[in-house]
């Protein structure tokens, strides 16, 4: 079997130099990282999307 009939795709170790996550699942660990360490509480002012991303 030659790299090209592989059945599956093989894993690469090269980290991706972008994320892949899509937006939304980017968005919530920013937030999430944004109450863990700066505190942010129910009815602060969230930073745009721009600043998040």
């Amino acid at each position: 079997m030659t790299l090209t009939e592989q059945s599956e795709p093989t894993m690469s170790l090269i980290a991706p130099l972008h994320d892949d996550r899509i937006l939304v699942l980017r968005l919530r660990d920013a937030i999430s990282t944004l109450i863990e360490e700066q505190g942010l509480k129910p009815g602060d002012q969230l930073p745009t999307e721009a600043e998040l991303t």
